[in-house]
């Protein structure tokens, strides 16, 4: 994310028509997941609306955010609205970033980095059904997380 962030500072030096906001509520301020999924989508409805026609927008969120719709076999913590299923009658594409190997980031209390299980090679996965969780599914060679440590 920041090689992304500073591609976008670059690009905006030499002129184009890029930025960057954030969107995310602190998670003590509501009382469930839902009330902070329907927070975020709102926010970036409102940042959406916000462009101009033709624009467009690139949201970096977790998994579990970018679901259009839970897992039929989703634990009932995941089971909640999501903040993608909020903003369907946009243009939303979403697409579910996974790892053949490396760390992800998991807020299984306390928010840490967690090795994955290591996959075997994989292409992307096009998903179409009504129902479906995510667009497509693409799993990059490796994933590391990057976490903040005392001076």
């Amino acid at each position: 994310m920041l090689a992304l962030i500073e591609t976008l500072r670059v690009l905006r030096l030499q002129g184009r028509d890029v930025g960057v906001a954030g969107y995310d509520i602190k998670i003590s301020t509501y009382d469930t997941d839902m009330d902070r999924d329907a927070a975020m989508a709102t926010h970036l409805r409102q940042q959406f609306n916000a462009l101009p026609a033709g624009a467009r927008m690139v949201v970096l969120t977790g998994n579990v955010h970018a679901m259009r719709h839970p897992f039929a076999d989703a634990p009932p913590e995941m089971k909640h609205r999501t903040m993608a299923s909020y903003l369907l009658d946009l243009p939303l594409y979403s697409v579910r970033v996974e790892a053949l190997r490396g760390q992800f980031w998991g807020c299984m209390n306390p928010c840490r980095a967690l090795t994955l299980r290591e996959l075997p090679a994989q292409d992307p996965v096009v998903e179409t059904d009504p129902e479906r969780s995510y667009d497509v599914w693409v799993h990059l060679p490796a994933l590391s997380v990057g976490t903040l440590t005392d001076p």
